[in-house]
């Protein structure tokens, strides 16, 4: 896969397809957090599979910015 860079002047203009959903991912992270944390006391394996998907997702994401959605300017 070849990575896209996008050299354009009004960023806000981009496509929606285009941008990261900071707010859409908070909120599904904050919930699955939620979920956890209220299933992890009666069964305790859940901690460790939502600390797998925490860092997974973050990893994830981490390199979905750095490579997909970045924004390089020509200077």
């Amino acid at each position: 896969m070849k990575r896209q860079v996008y050299q354009d002047t009004e960023p806000w203009l981009r496509k929606e397809g285009n941008n990261f959903m900071y707010g859409y991912h908070y909120a599904s992270m904050l919930t699955i957090f939620g979920i956890c944390i209220f299933f992890s006391s009666t069964v305790p394996m859940v901690s460790v599979a939502s600390a797998f998907y925490a860092g997974s997702k973050h990893l994830v994401d981490g390199l979905n910015l750095i490579t997909v959605h970045r924004n390089e300017i020509d200077s």
